[in-house]
Parts: structure tokens; sequence; C-alpha cells
């Protein structure tokens, strides 16, 4: 059948690498799909999905873009706008940021080839910039591959500005709006509890 839009290879992501991530770990996750509003102010641009470790209370954000068109320019821009939108994330208080990139089967060889190389590229100025909060990982629906080209080592330093300190504190106490019908929509637990998990 094929990944044939954005919530689909979004669902994908959680099932199948976010949820098996975190169901063999010590950790446990409470996770908000597609946040609008924070408080009662809305988002700068809607937030695809939130994850809240709740033992150490570390946000990371995820961003889903998934590339399927014919023409080049359209699948490059969804990239840049990506890269933007998920470092938007950190202004509302997110610690971590992955911008997850999905390449269709129909795209053709020689955009993929580039598609590699312009996530090559963000990765070295990812890492040249010391941008160490920020992860990139891609998909090859063709191969049914991950490739985590980067992945966050270290939280983003929100606490020296209030305005983010503040934005944080409302996410951790849960004070946001999501599409809360979209986790049931998609055969997706509310949250997620490690094997090894222990509470404190």
């Amino acid at each position: 059948m094929g990944i044939n839009s954005e919530n689909e290879f979004q669902s994908k992501i959680m099932r199948e690498l976010i949820y098996e991530h975190y169901i063999n770990s010590n950790k446990k996750i409470t996770w908000f799909p597609k946040v609008n509003y924070i408080d009662k102010k809305r988002t700068l641009s809607e937030l695809d999905l939130i994850i809240v470790e709740n033992k150490n209370e570390t946000i990371i954000g995820y961003e889903f873009k998934f590339l399927k068109y014919k023409n080049p320019s359209l699948n490059y821009k969804y990239i840049y706008s990506g890269l933007g939108q998920i470092q938007l994330y950190f202004w509302h208080g997110v610690d971590k940021g992955i911008l997850c990139i999905g390449i269709s089967s129909k795209v053709s060889d020689d955009i993929k080839r580039k598609i590699q190389q312009i996530t090559a590229t963000i990765h070295n100025m990812c890492s040249l910039s010391n941008m160490y909060y920020l992860g990139i990982l891609v998909y090859w629906e063709e191969e049914d591959k991950f490739t985590p080209f980067l992945l966050p080592q270290t939280k983003y330093p929100n606490d020296k500005i209030p305005l983010i300190k503040e934005e944080r504190e409302k996410i951790l106490s849960r004070n946001m709006s999501w599409e809360k019908k979209w986790l049931k929509n998609h055969g997706l637990p509310n949250s997620v509890q490690g094997m090894l998990y222990k509470e404190k």
C-alpha cells in the first residue's frame, strides 16, 4: 500500500521506532500529538508530537515531513520548512528536537540523492554549530529503513530565557491542547511504560 500522508508517516514512526525504543527502556512517557495551544496561547506552528519523559521531566519534540513529490523543489521546500519548524519547538520549552524526514518510494533516485546530500549538510552544520539538542532522522520507504543522521545529545539551554522556561513548565503540567483522538484513531496508547521502569 505505501505511505500516503504525513499522519501515516508519523503513526509509523511512533509505533515502530519511538514505542519500541521506550517499551524496552527504564523510562515512562506520555505523548501528545498535534499540539496547537500551550495554556491559552496558540503555538507558532503546530507541534506534531511532544513527548514528556516522566521521571526526568525531559521534553522531546518531533516534527514530521513526508516527501512524495515528483517536483524536486517541493520536496526541498518541505525539508527546509521542517528544519525551521523544529527550531520553533525550542521557543515553546522543548529540551530536544528531532526532525523526521520520510522519503517515498515514488521519489526519483536523483531526488533521493539530492535529499541525502541536503540532510547530510544539515547534520554537519548542526555539529559545527554545537546544536547538539537537535536531531535528524530519515526514513527510506523503499527499503523500509531508518537512518539516524544525528541524535540529540544535550538539552537546549531554555533555563536562560524566562519566557521559554514558563512555556516548559506549562508543558510539564499538561497545560496544553492537542488532538486527543489522534492516538486512538491510529491504534496507539496514551502513554508508554518501559519494561525496566521503576517508580521513584
